[in-house]
């Protein structure tokens, strides 16, 4: 079984921009993945990033102290305590995955766990965040055509994506429109770069590494 890497690309959100209920139901689908007791953590890393950590932390050695928004504290904190491997990129690099590209990316993940291979016949990834059919897609040099370029077997996972420059009058019609310029956008690239690249949004549909036995709670 591969190794799988989740990448949360600006998970928090715009949050003054979103409905809370709407960027809710991200945080919703992301503690059902960590409390799935049947998925092997060690073979599973994510990645974040966030724009706003406190610069003066109480305690530097805790990931969830650095960050400002509580909800996603509360959930990198909740994370780690179920012993899964989380890195907040911006306290790691002092840049996060803003301009990062994948190479300086693997070699950071090589540092921190250097029996993690990332590689593309090694490694699945799963990609969520804000804005679809922009950062989550290409617009960021660690998007998901980015890595399906290099072979890697890369998900969109739509239920961990939200939207606020998208049209539409409610959230579900910003997503559809998402969806839709994300398809446009795809249709415009060369067939050998998306053809690792899928899109789902359901939990049954993505790869990811599971224990023969489930991991009893703590």
């Amino acid at each position: 079984m591969k190794n799988t890497l989740i990448l949360l690309i600006h998970f928090e959100g715009e949050i003054e921009l979103q409905d809370q209920n709407y960027l809710n139901s991200r945080y919703s689908t992301l503690l059902n993945i960590l409390n799935d007791k049947e998925i092997d953590k060690e073979k599973c890393i994510i990645a974040f990033d966030t724009y706003n950590l406190i610069s003066n932390p109480q305690n530097e050695k805790d990931e969830y102290r650095k960050i400002e928004n509580q909800q996603l504290s509360k959930l990198v904190k909740y994370a780690c305590a179920q012993k899964w491997s989380v890195y907040n990129m911006v306290k790691e690099t002092e840049m996060g995955l803003i301009d990062m590209d994948i190479e300086t990316f693997i070699k950071y993940m090589k540092e921190k766990r250097p029996e993690f291979k990332i590689e593309p016949n090694e490694t699945n990834i799963i990609i969520g965040g804000t804005e679809t059919a922009g950062c989550v897609l290409f617009n960021k040099k660690l998007g998901a055509l980015n890595w399906s370029k290099r072979s890697y077997d890369t998900t969109i996972y739509l239920p961990l994506c939200a939207e606020y420059s998208s049209t539409g009058n409610t959230w579900y019609e910003k997503q559809q429109s998402a969806v839709a310029t994300l398809w446009s956008k795809i249709k415009e690239c060369d067939p050998n770069d998306y053809k690792t690249l899928n899109i789902v949004s359901e939990f049954k549909e993505l790869s990811l590494p599971w224990t023969q036995t489930g991991i009893k709670p703590l």
